[in-house]
């Protein structure tokens, strides 16, 4: 019983060291990172991102009874991404090489202002949330997916390459009574 129980305490430990040595993700904001920390495109295109949820995707010209392998597409929660394409108030992120990427927007200076998993609209000019859509459609490439989880999916950023940005930035020193 003892044995077992230290057992558990040593699975457990290894558990939260292996989850410490992941790379820190947090949500990429519109105002709270990319405006008021300046970030310029190039920077854009130097910083990890991932995606903050697993999706998939089915591509709904093919019919339900003759789904294929090549009809569905996976993207797991995680998996890392750069920017290919830069808006003003949105991004488009590669997943794979030679991917032309998914495209996120912000709503801007709203409270919650992240990037969401966005896409076009027949008829509707610029892109949408795909969360606030009725259908969970995604067009990519030509292609009309059925997003049968995922919809909700933000963008995440590497906290480590955030912070490597924000020390590149001017930084005051401060002042010391009695050093003029």
């Amino acid at each position: 019983m003892i044995q077992n129980r230290a057992a558990c305490l040593l699975a457990s430990v290894a558990i939260l060291f292996v989850a410490g040595c992941a790379s820190p993700k947090i949500s990429f904001l519109h105002t709270g990172h990319r405006e008021n920390l300046g970030i310029e495109d190039q920077e854009l295109k130097n910083l990890q991102f991932y995606i903050s949820a697993a999706v998939l995707a089915k591509n709904i010209s093919t019919p339900e009874s003759q789904a294929t392998a090549e009809s569905v597409i996976i993207v797991a929660k995680d998996t890392p991404g750069l920017v290919t394409e830069i808006g003003p108030k949105w991004l488009r992120v590669s997943f794979e090489e030679g991917g032309s990427g998914a495209q996120f927007i912000t709503a801007g200076a709203e409270r919650n202002d992240a990037y969401w998993l966005a896409t076009e609209v027949e008829g509707q000019p610029g892109f949408r949330m795909l969360k606030d859509l009725p259908e969970k459609i995604l067009l990519h490439e030509g292609t009309r997916l059925r997003v049968v989880y995922g919809a909700n999916a933000r963008l995440l950023v590497s906290t480590e390459d955030l912070e490597e940005l924000i020390a590149k930035r001017r930084h005051l020193k401060g002042r010391v009574k009695g050093s003029d």
